[in-house]
This record gives structure tokens, C-alpha cells and sequence, in this order.
């Protein structure tokens, strides 16, 4: 090819470039720029990332061991992340075990060293152990030291416990702590001496503070007892003695009532020996104080305080109080055998009342059944029960004289609205937090029985027996409720159950009263006041 040729190509090429478009131009340079502010951007992005990373990796170089593992990081004081899980109070010759824990309770016990001081002197230390159990032989206060190795969280400082050793614990259990004066415990704890107390229906509740109570009861030496229904408080400790025995055995009880010796010591031996206690006395609360004060001084409770009870079991069962004592020995509740004496005597009040008195009683079963739901559910609950059969009544009515309804279809539909406004009155006092119900009796599924009384109560007396809208419902109404009112305060009435079951021959003489009362034809008192002015003129007439 020859120069000139090659020179025009050239020039050709040349002219071709200068014909190629602007947008082309444009878009090649403006791909070239994107692609080194892409490249730009990753630099500036990524260059934190791999800073942070060294310096990660640095940091977790210096605290890798020359094991290479990890080491925790720090944290804080220990206290404040672990606690020293075990008893604070303890009694002397009694074991108890001690770990450590976070403080959502969850175990961490490892290699702990453990160590015990008295008056800042160490008596004990233990080395790599995962619990510390510790017998106590000596009254007075000790302090236990846990000192974590290799604990989860780095921290520094010991985590520490103070426990209270005691000589002997006395437990004091009463209708109200009243008993209790302000300062007692203090001064009994200078002595070594725990002073507990729980009040007395605590016991009667099976649940954890009631499980909290017998354990403390097995753990007391002296047990000292204010309740006023001791039958029942002793009916209720050999319930918990057949679930968990307690070893009455050694135990000092000193019970504080006004009851005479020989009558106390027949109620309630059969429940002393169903558990098995030796060393029971009565005292007065002047003698409880007298106890006190000689546990306060150092001195120990002398045994001759008070009057020991002890009764002796009779051979025959000829008799109505030998028979009676049988069925008790035999396991039959001494509390139940006191309810059942007592309606003998109830009913002759009941006869008494309407052949004598001349009430209204609308029979003999209807005010003792009431009684008896007021004494199992509590007065006010029981009221409020029969308030609602009643409001239930008059609903039923209403209706009924609109829609005509068979006697069957009636009933069924009162049982309905009753229960229905039984549950609205519940979610009432529970969303207003009223408190007018103790929601602790449902927990008895048996309460079912006492709640379809008071509606079968309700029917029987406010819609048969009782004309609600005629001239004499409020004075019927009236004498019904002074009736079951009296009943059920001789129910409550513990000297009455104590008196029967002491005495149970008595119920003959109450069977000949009740024959007497039947044969009654004189004139009743509300009749002679009824009659009293032409009584007077005939008096005078004669």
C-alpha cells in the first residue's frame, strides 16, 4: 500500500470520529465516573468494618489466656448479681445447706469457696464444693462468706449471708397476736430464743402458708396455744399430723384458756393422744407473761407452771359417755361428735320457741339448715346468699304472671336466674374490689351443697311459707330471722360443743324436755300478750 493510500485512510477514520454522536460521548464518561465513585464508596465503607475488626481482635487477644479461652468481663461487685441461698434463722442441732444463685434463683454452684466466721474469727473454710451444708451446735450469730472461682459474670467482692443461731424457739398460735407485746421478740432473741407466731386460722388453710406454719411448729420446743376453739385447732393439727407427722413427744404445750382442768383434759384427749404429746399444762395469761419473762432472764421454763392435763381413757362403753369416747379413740372427729350433740340441744330450743314462745319457726329443718350454711360459709356470705334467692324469687314471680309456667318449669328457671346473678354479683365484687365475699371457701368443691340450700331456703320460706307482699311478711320475716339469728350463735357457741361433748348423758335429760315442751297446751307468750286486755276483763268482769 502506498503512502498516499495509507494517508487517506487515516484522514477517512479521522472525519469518521468527529461523526460519532454527542449521548454517546456522554454516556461513556459518565459509566467511567460511577465506576471510581462505586470503587471510592466500598473504600470509605469497608475501611470501619476492618478497623473495628483489629481492634476486636486485639481486644479479645488480650483477654484470651494461654489456655485460649475466653475470659469474662467485668462486671461489678458480686452482690449485686449473685445472692447466698439458705436459711437466716436457725435452730441449734438442726442441718440446713447453702448455695449460690443469680438473682432469678438459678443455680451457678462451682468450685465456691466457703467460709464461716463467728465475731469476725474464721471457725471454717471449704474449698471447691458446690454446697455448703452445716450442722449447728452453737447459739449466736455466724456469717457465711462465698468466694466464686470461675464465676460467669467477673466480678469482685465475697457475697455474705448472716445467720442467726437460736438456743430454742418458742411458737405462740392465737386467735389474734395481741398477746404479743411490742419489743417481746427482741428481748427473747438476746437470750437465743425465736419467738414465732401465726394466728390461728392459718392452719385451717391448706396451702403454703399453712405448710409454712406446721414446719414451723415441728421446729419449735415450746408451743403455746390462744385459741379460743382448741377443740377445733387440735381437731385440725391430727389432720396434718396423718399427712406429715411432727414429734410432739419432747414439745412443751402450754395452753391458755379459762376452761376448768378436768374439762379441758377430757375435750381434747383424744387429739393429744392421736399425736402423740405428753407435756401439755393450762395456763392463764398472766402465767404466758411469767414464761416469757424467765425465757428473757436466761432462765428456763419451769415445768410447774401451770396445771398439767392428763385424763385417762374409761373401760366401758355401756354408757352414753363411754360410748361416745370410744367413736373419738376410734378416729371419729371430736369436732363433728360436738356439732351433733349440739343439734339435739338446738331443736329443743327450736320446740321451745314455737310451743313456749309461740315464734313462727316454719318447722324444725329450715332454720338449722340455714344455720349450719351461715356457720360453714360465715354469716355475711350466707346472708348475702339468701339475699339473692330472694331478689331470684321475685324475678320468678314477676314473670310467671305474664307467662304461665308449670311448677317443674318454674323451679328450674329460679336455679337458672339464681345462678346467674350469683355470678354477677361475683364479678362485681371482684372488678370493684369490694371484698364482700371470701373467695377462699370455693376452693371446696363441696361448697356447691351450702349454696343450693340457700336457694332451696329461699324457696321454701320466702315463697311458701312466707307472704312477702301481704300484711304479715315483715314480722314473719322478722321472727325468721331472730330465729336462725339465736341458732346460729348456739352453733358458734364453743362452751355449749365443749359442755355436750364433756358430757354427752345430758342429751337424755334434753329427750325428756323435749317430750315435756310437746305436751305443752298452756297459752304462748306472744298469745297472752296478744290476749292480755280481755284477759284483764275477764278479771275483772270475775
Amino acid at each position: 500500500m502506498s503512502k498516499y493510500t495509507k494517508n487517506k485512510m487515516f484522514e477517512a477514520r479521522h472525519q469518521a470520529s468527529k461523526l460519532i454522536p454527542v449521548d454517546k460521548v456522554l454516556l461513556k464518561n459518565s459509566s467511567i465516573n460511577f465506576i471510581w465513585t462505586y470503587i471510592l464508596a466500598c473504600i470509605f465503607l469497608l475501611f470501619p468494618v476492618f478497623a473495628f475488626a483489629e481492634i476486636g481482635n486485639s481486644a479479645s487477644r488480650e483477654n484470651t489466656t494461654q489456655s485460649g479461652t475466653i475470659a469474662p468481663q467485668y462486671a461489678g461487685i458480686c452482690a449485686n448479681f449473685y445472692q447466698l441461698v439458705g436459711p437466716s434463722q436457725v435452730k441449734v442441732g438442726s442441718s440446713h445447706e447453702y448455695f449460690i444463685a443469680t438473682g432469678s434463683g438459678k443455680d451457678i454452684s462451682e468450685n465456691i469457696i466457703y467460709t464461716l466466721k463467728r465475731d469476725g474469727i474464721t471457725v471454717e473454710t471449704i474449698k471447691d464444693r458446690e454446697k455448703y451444708l452445716r450442722y449447728f451446735t452453737i447459739p449466736g450469730e455466724i456469717t457465711i462468706e462465698a468466694n466464686i472461682v470461675n464465676a460467669p459474670i467477673l466480678c469482685e467482692g465475697k457475697i455474705t449471708k448472716k445467720v442467726r443461731v437460736y438456743g430454742s424457739t418458742l411458737m405462740y398460735i392465737g386467735d389474734d397476736l395481741s398477746l404479743l407485746k411490742t419489743g417481746m421478740a427482741d428481748i427473747l432473741k438476746k437470750n437465743d430464743v425465736l419467738l414465732e407466731s401465726s394466728v390461728d386460722k392459718t392452719i385451717l388453710l391448706q396451702n403454703d402458708e399453712s405448710q409454712t406454719v406446721w414446719n414451723s411448729i415441728d421446729q419449735s420446743d415450746t408451743l403455746v396455744i390462744g385459741s379460743q376453739d382448741i377443740l377445733g385447732f387440735f381437731s385440725n393439727i391430727v389432720k396434718f399430723q396423718k399427712i406429715k407427722p411432727v414429734n410432739f413427744t419432747k414439745k412443751k404445750i402450754y395452753i391458755i384458756s379459762s376452761f376448768s382442768k378436768p374439762f379441758l383434759s377430757k375435750v381434747i384427749a383424744s387429739s393429744l393422744s392421736q399425736i402423740g404429746a405428753t407435756r401439755v399444762f393450762l395456763i392463764s395469761e398472766n402465767q404466758f407473761y411469767s414464761i416469757i419473762t424467765r425465757l428473757s432472764t436466761g432462765e428456763k421454763e419451769d415445768v410447774s407452771i401451770g396445771e398439767e392435763l392428763s385424763y385417762e381413757k374409761g373401760n366401758t362403753v355401756y354408757s352414753l359417755s363411754g360410748f361416745v369416747e370410744f367413736l373419738a379413740y376410734a378416729g371419729f372427729s371430736y369436732q363433728l361428735l360436738a356439732i351433733l350433740l349440739s343439734v339435739t340441744f338446738i331443736v329443743l330450743v327450736l320446740n321451745f320457741l314455737k310451743q313456749i314462745v309461740g315464734f313462727n319457726v316454719f318447722g324444725i329443718y329450715y332454720p338449722v339448715l340455714f344455720a349450719l350454711v351461715a356457720v360453714s360459709l360465715g354469716f355475711s356470705t350466707a346472708f348475702m346468699f339468701i339475699s339473692i334467692g330472694f331478689i331470684s324469687i321475685i324475678i320468678i314471680n314477676v314473670f310467671s304472671k305474664r307467662v304461665h309456667l308449670l311448677l317443674h318449669a318454674k323451679r328450674a328457671l329460679l336455679i337458672s336466674i339464681y345462678i346467674l346473678f350469683l355470678l354477677l354479683v361475683l364479678g362485681v365484687d371482684n372488678f370493684f374490689e369490694l371484698s364482700f365475699i371470701d373467695y377462699s371457701i370455693f376452693d371446696n368443691p363441696l361448697v356447691i351443697f351450702p349454696l343450693f340450700i340457700a336457694i332451696i331456703l329461699s324457696d321454701k320460706v320466702f315463697q311458701e311459707d312466707i307472704n312477702m307482699f301481704g300484711k304479715s311478711g315483715i314480722m314473719d320475716v322478722l321472727q325468721y330471722g331472730i330465729i336462725t339469728f339465736v341458732i346460729y350463735k348456739l352453733f358458734e357457741y364453743k362452751t355449749l360443743q365443749y359442755f355436750l361433748v364433756s358430757y354427752p348423758d345430758i342429751i337424755i335429760l334434753v329427750v325428756l324436755l323435749n317430750i315435756l315442751v310437746g305436751r305443752y297446751m298452756g297459752l304462748q307468750v306472744f298469745e297472752y300478750f296478744r290476749f292480755a286486755p280481755l284477759l284483764r276483763k275477764l278479771d275483772e268482769e270475775e
